[in-house]
């Protein structure tokens, strides 16, 4: 199964090798990407394996009150996004004519110094992110395939560099839309069998409140009300800056199609996010029940042991397979958008067949480097990556699209937004916790960029 998934994913770049041809072709997909592929493509890039595995785990531990996390992925990850951020996006990268995020805010408010700090922070933000993935993928693959670690991250990132190279975006894309929907059904699957196992819904509701009182309070055992506030921001509003996502709706006809693509996309988020925290949750009873020895700090193993012991070994390997494409395709996504960064924006690669080797060799030496660098903690490196991305973008994105734009002032706040991120970041891969990064990066950036905006003498009022 794994074997010829793999394989569509690489006929699904040589098919749409000669559609990529072009700058506009392999960097955006010609921007001609429909309404209900926009929807999966969004979709299979926002909820990888770390929505299934690590919030399903999440659920397991902390109770019903998770379902809180799903929903702000819902309306504040989606449905915000789709009806607000998302027609805006695709009006100004189209009539800018920017490819990138960096050359769009760059555009947006006239700064070159922007749109480099743009490039760098992207460049190696994502780049800690892609180490996570790539690691947790190889994980799955060493053991199901009996490979090192290493020569595992190997295979996964030539197949990976394979299909971007081929066809750019649009081998993305309509990669993520195969990879979107064996994710959805994975996840539905063990949803079911979890809800089945524990008599329904309603009575596995009320079995839950029985078997511990504090798993179905709010905010739940183990997490207080601030620290799942903080979840809510970090996984629904961080994402509205970063790069992966916000490109995702230059690659759409028109600002209609992103509005038709509201509600594919929205119920795909239904099914990915509330199934797995409310598998996770549910498990409590299962495990209970069944005896599987699992803790509340078994967050990691959760998911797969629940998996391992409900499902029949077809649909195990479904729900393998959907592990690995909610994986695949944040991977692609990401190793793309970084790997642009760096070739497009920093060293202003123009020519398609220079794009496409350099994007295949940055993500071969990306899964080369990931062993060694993921013996820092695989959390702490994702939230580093994830948080210094978000910092230094989401403010002067934001302020672009509301029509605030200064050079200054956005350059200020992307600064203030990437440091105020970094310093706690660096604490975190030193193991030290470090809670509420990103409101408090975000208040800063947001600070900064009103603080300049005010006494910049072009913005004065009647000037602007």
């Amino acid at each position: 199964m794994i074997a010829s998934y793999m394989a569509g994913s690489l006929l699904l770049g040589a098919l749409f090798k000669g559609r990529a041809g072009s700058l506009d072709g392999f960097m955006v997909a010609g921007r001609s990407i429909g309404s209900w592929l926009l929807a999966f493509t969004f979709a299979a890039t926002y909820f990888s394996s770390v929505v299934i595995i690590v919030g399903g785990g999440w659920g397991f531990s902390h109770g019903i009150s998770t379902l809180l996390i799903a929903a702000g992925n819902v309306v504040l990850g989606t449905l915000v996004v789709f009806t607000v951020l998302g027609p805006r996006l695709n009006r100004l990268s189209s009539r800018l004519k920017a490819l990138t995020v960096p050359e769009l805010i760059g555009r947006l408010h006239g700064s070159r110094g922007l749109a480099v700090v743009a490039a760098i922070t992207i460049a190696l933000g994502l780049w800690l992110y892609m180490v996570v993935i790539d690691v947790a993928v190889s994980a799955l693959l060493s053991q199901v395939l009996g490979l090192s670690l290493l020569e595992a991250s190997l295979l996964f990132g030539a197949i990976v560099a394979a299909y971007i190279a081929l066809g750019g975006m649009y081998s993305v894309v309509w990669t993520d839309a195969l990879q979107g929907t064996i994710m959805a059904m994975g996840v539905a699957i063990l949803a079911f069998y979890v809800i089945r196992s524990v008599g329904g819904l309603l009575h596995g509701l009320q079995g839950l409140a029985g078997l511990e009182p504090e798993l179905t309070s709010l905010p739940g055992r183990g997490i207080g009300w601030g620290e799942l506030l903080d979840l809510v921001l970090v996984t629904s509003v961080a994402i509205w800056g970063l790069p992966q996502l916000i490109n995702r709706f230059y690659t759409a006809r028109s600002p209609d199609i992103v509005r038709r693509s509201t509600g594919f996309a929205v119920a795909l988020a239904i099914i990915v996010t509330f199934s797995a925290y409310l598998v996770g949750a549910l498990g409590n009873i299962v495990n209970a029940e069944r005896g599987l020895g699992l803790s509340p700090a078994d967050v990691k193993h959760a998911i797969p042991v629940l998996a391992s012991a409900l499902l029949p070994p077809s649909l195990l390997a479904v729900f393998t397979a959907a592990v690995l494409a909610a994986s695949m395709s944040t991977m692609d996504s990401v190793a793309f958008t970084s790997s642009s960064a760096l070739l497009y924006d920093l060293l202003g690669v123009r020519s398609t067949m220079t794009l496409r080797l350099g994007s295949a060799a940055y993500t071969l030496i990306a899964s080369i480097l990931a062993v060694p660098v993921a013996s820092l903690g695989l959390t702490s490196v994702f939230k580093a990556g994830w948080l210094v991305v978000s910092g230094a973008l989401l403010v002067p994105v934001l302020m672009g699209l509301a029509g605030l734009r200064s050079p200054a002032a956005s350059l200020a706040s992307s600064l203030t937004g990437a440091l105020a991120a970094l310093i706690p970041s660096i604490a975190m891969l030193r193991g030290i916790h470090v809670g509420y990064v990103f409101p408090i990066s975000q208040a800063l950036a947001l600070a900064a960029f009103l603080a300049v905006y005010a006494s910049s003498e072009g913005n004065a009022p009647g000037k602007h």
